[in-house]
């Protein structure tokens, strides 16, 4: 059975499309050939969607009487206008394809995340702390989507991470989103458990104190306020520290089961798992494998232990 592909949103430069002031590409190889096989590419390029041409005049983001406005940058013509209204046009297009992620080209000043360079109206540059127009409105009109930027997925570590919210993006939304009852929050957090705990204990006491008091809540807020701190519990990388403390918990629920020898085997794995150049995965693996034989479905159903065929190809569960 073919899976079917997740809609995942992209700077149109990213995938190698000549859409670049000068008439040249931003392809990202390390993304999109990497994740091709699981990923259907939504491009989208705000400056040649307003019809800017290609190539064009560079665009800037200045500050005009305490406004952040979109010029271009010899003429000064004002495109913040028209932006605005393509903007709202594509969100509402981009919640008809339900997406779970989106990767944005940094630094520019319509897609950057982060760090774009904001003008006075004397050209210089006042600080680079803004975000770009088309970034700025994604990540308002889709709180808990998980988005990055080409810049920040330079390393594995940054990869793993964004295919991980990416994946869960996609249980919350086929889990709880479609779902008016706040008992289907209480059920998803109890399958991320383990996982949440690779991300730190601090999160996870949060979320747990959020479910133990969720009874004068309606839904609606629950799920806000778990969504909220789940996915941004989730940007804090895996380190090794952090997955041995979920190894762990798991192992000292197995360990009764298990043969000394082989207890002995998956204890060394976890402590030599503690080291950055020690796969995480072998230990991971043992556990999982062992989980399943024994009939442990508390254990073994919870989703740190049951990636989808796609994130189990991609991310580190099958390095």
């Amino acid at each position: 059975m073919t899976t079917k592909k997740i809609n995942i949103g992209i700077s149109s430069c990213l995938l190698g499309e000549e859409t670049r002031y000068d008439g040249d590409h931003n392809y990202a190889p390390e993304i999109v050939e990497a994740w091709d096989s699981a990923f259907n590419w939504i491009s989208v390029c705000p400056e040649v969607a307003i019809d800017l041409g290609v190539p064009r005049e560079t665009i800037d983001l200045v500050e005009v009487d305490n406004q952040i406005r979109l010029l271009r940058t010899n003429t000064r013509t004002d495109l913040t206008n028209r932006m605005n209204r393509f903007i709202s046009r594509q969100l509402t297009a981009l919640d008809r394809q339900h997406l779970h992620g989106f990767v944005l080209r940094s630094k520019s000043p319509s897609c950057g995340l982060s760090r774009v360079p904001i003008e006075g109206e004397n050209g210089r540059v006042m600080h680079r702390r803004g975000q770009g127009m088309f970034a700025a409105a994604l990540v308002k009109r889709f709180p808990f989507l998980p988005v990055a930027e080409d810049g920040k997925l330079k390393t594995e570590s940054a990869r793993n991470n964004f295919l991980e919210r990416v994946f869960a993006h996609q249980r919350w939304t086929g889990c709880v989103t479609c779902s008016k009852s706040k008992k289907a929050v209480v059920e998803f957090h109890n399958q991320h458990r383990i996982q949440l705990v690779a991300h730190g204990i601090g999160p996870l006491k949060q979320l747990d104190e959020l479910i133990a008091n969720h009874k004068p809540l309606s839904a609606a807020r629950l799920k806000k306020n778990y969504g909220e701190l789940f996915f941004h519990a989730l940007e804090r990388p895996i380190t090794p520290p952090r997955a041995t403390v979920a190894l762990k918990q798991v192992f000292r629920e197995l360990k009764p089961k298990l043969h000394p020898k082989r207890k002995q085997i998956i204890e060394n794995a976890i402590k030599d798992a503690r080291n950055v150049d020690a796969p995480i995965s072998r230990p991971w693996g043992m556990l999982r494998h062992e989980l399943e034989n024994h009939s442990l479905p508390g254990l073994f159903n919870q989703s740190w232990f049951q990636p989808s065929d796609s994130e189990l190809k991609l991310s580190w569960f099958g390095s």
